[in-house]
């Protein structure tokens, strides 16, 4: 059984570039507790694995890799749920993806101290600055807008897609979390859900030192949320509904008017572009749901819903 006070689990792939300071910055950890770094390594082509390997080699006593035979994909969820089951029996969970890193080297103590001071949180996330690897872009931070420092799960919930707690910055308490739900290893997005499950049984502690980076690169993950496929968007209904169910309803209006946005957007997707007879019902699905205004209803009913030879012959006759 694991006896370390804090796992952190890091999901690498091709990050060959960025996983050695990734590591260093979790080692470089000042802590009065036991902790360890659990790699979900999915098997890369490039030298990510040997990287990762030579530092379990050096650190056996911090570093765990999970060394895939063949590559889960998914988007990255069966390799999270993977090292969630495998690090049982920490109390805390802290994340970093392998192209991100951490800045701070109190961030684990900092963010232990309060959850085992407030056993009535279920969160502790900190600022974290966002930085360009291509770009020539200034870096920012994330979190400077935020007007408090306690937030619960109705802040998480709303009529659009809430997201402002970076992966890097969150530690989690174990027994808030639970058994991931089955449902999870088909979502594309982790952090989310996981966010949600978390402040069901729990308050979320904002911390305003920035303590880690949250890298922005070709490669990055978000860079494959395409809100134009319909993959992508029929994989944010399936989430938001099972959300739905796992909050017994409580926020149903508003997820439902999230969910009417994602079939809103699906009649403009690659698959569905002038292909009458895949918007048609996803138009009445969106009415249904978002109840908007008439002008809106007006517009939607044209361009989706009336067949288009219909139109021509009105067309026509004027």
């Amino acid at each position: 059984m694991n006896n370390k006070k804090v796992s952190i689990i890091m999901l690498a792939y091709k990050h060959e570039q960025f996983i050695a300071q990734a590591i260093e910055q979790v080692l470089m950890q000042q802590t009065n507790f036991e902790y360890e770094l659990v790699i979900g390594e999915d098997l890369s082509p490039d030298k990510t694995r040997q990287i990762c390997l030579d530092y379990e080699a050096r650190f056996p006593d911090k570093v765990r890799v999970l060394k895939r035979e063949k590559n889960l994909g998914g988007g990255g969820q069966p390799n999270f749920i993977d090292c969630y089951n495998k690090t049982l029996g920490s109390e805390f969970i802290a994340l970093c993806e392998g192209d991100d890193y951490w800045t701070s080297p109190y961030k684990l103590q900092k963010q232990v101290d309060f959850l085992e001071k407030n056993l009535d949180f279920a969160i502790c996330f900190h600022n974290t600055e966002v930085v360009f690897f291509e770009k020539n872009e200034s870096s920012y931070l994330l979190n400077d807008n935020l007007q408090k420092d306690v937030f619960t799960l109705d802040d998480l919930i709303g009529e659009d897609e809430i997201w402002f707690m970076a992966t890097a910055s969150v530690m989690y308490r174990r027994t808030a979390i639970g058994v991931l739900p089955e449902w999870f290893i088909k979502t594309k997005s982790g952090d989310i859900p996981l966010h949600i499950l978390a402040a069901k049984n729990g308050k979320i502690k904002y911390l305003k030192e920035p303590m880690a980076a949250y890298r922005k690169h070709a490669g990055g993950q978000s860079l494959t949320d395409h809100k134009d496929d319909e993959f992508f968007l029929r994989n944010r209904i399936f989430m938001y509904n099972h959300l739905d169910k796992e909050t017994k309803g409580v926020f149903h209006n508003k997820l439902k008017k999230n969910i009417a946005r994602y079939y809103l957007m699906l009649l403009d997707s690659k698959q569905f572009n002038a292909k009458y007879w895949k918007q048609m019902p996803c138009a009445f699905k969106y009415l249904s749901m978002a109840s908007p205004s008439k002008q809106i209803t007006k517009d939607i009913i044209r361009d989706y819903i009336v067949p288009p030879f219909l139109l021509k012959i009105k067309r026509s006759f004027f």
